[in-house]
C-alpha cells in the first residue's frame, strides 16, 4: 500500500491533569479529564498506562490497571483512594493519548488526584434567653462527608455577641462522629436575666 497524505497519521498530543475528589470517595474519569489534540482531527480514542499509580487504587470496568493497560472507555476508568487517607496531591499515574485510528502520543503525562479530607461546619443558633432560668441553645455540626473512620475535634464558646457568665455559661469539649455520622450537636447553656 502506497503511503499517501489519507493514509498517514499523526500522533496526538495530550497533557499533564489533575482531578479531585474526596476522603473515601471513588473518582470516575470522563473524557474531559484529559487533555487531547490531534493534527489529523481524529477524535480521542482512549489512554493507555504507562505507569502505576502511586497510591489507592485504579481499575478500568473492575480490573486493576497495568503498564501498557489500554483503556478505550475512560468512562470505565475509576481511582479509589485508601480509606481515611488525603492529600493534595494524594496520587499520580503516567498515561498517552490514543486517536481514533491507533495512534498514542510520543511523550507520556502525568495524571495527578487530589484527595480533600472532610470538611466541619457549625451551623449558626440562637434563641431568646428569657427572664430567668438556663435553658439550651443547640449548635448543630456537620461533616461534609461520612467516613470510615472515627472524627474528633475539639470546641469552645467564645464571646461575640453574646458574653460567658452572663448571657451563657462557657463550654468545651470534642464532639465525635462515629464511622458513617455526619451530623453531631453542642448544647450550650443560655442563663436568662431581666438585662
Amino acid at each position: 500500500t502506497p503511503i499517501t497524505a489519507d493514509n498517514f497519521n499523526s500522533p496526538p498530543t495530550s497533557g499533564d491533569g489533575m482531578e479531585t475528589t474526596d476522603e473515601d470517595v471513588p473518582y470516575t474519569f470522563t473524557a474531559g479529564d484529559f487533555t487531547f489534540n490531534d493534527a489529523d482531527a481524529d477524535a480521542f480514542a482512549g489512554i493507555r498506562i504507562e505507569s502505576h499509580e502511586t497510591a489507592g487504587a485504579l481499575k478500568y470496568n473492575g480490573t486493576d490497571v497495568t503498564i501498557g493497560f489500554e483503556c478505550p472507555d475512560v468512562g470505565l476508568l475509576v481511582f479509589t483512594p485508601g480509606a481515611d487517607v488525603n492529600g493534595s496531591p494524594y496520587a499520580s499515574f503516567g498515561f498517552k493519548g490514543k486517536d481514533a485510528r491507533g495512534a498514542f502520543s510520543a511523550a507520556a503525562y502525568t495524571m495527578t488526584i487530589n484527595v480533600l479530607p472532610p470538611t466541619l461546619a457549625i451551623h449558626d443558633a440562637s434563641r431568646v434567653e428569657g427572664n430567668v432560668g438556663i435553658s439550651n441553645v443547640t449548635f448543630t455540626v456537620t461533616l461534609s462527608q461520612a467516613t470510615g473512620g472515627t472524627v474528633s475535634v475539639g470546641y469552645a464558646t467564645a464571646n461575640h455577641t453574646a458574653a460567658a457568665g452572663s448571657d451563657f455559661i462557657a463550654v468545651s469539649g470534642t464532639v465525635t462522629f462515629s464511622p458513617g455520622a455526619t451530623t453531631q450537636t453542642i448544647p450550650v447553656p443560655v442563663i436568662g436575666d431581666l438585662v
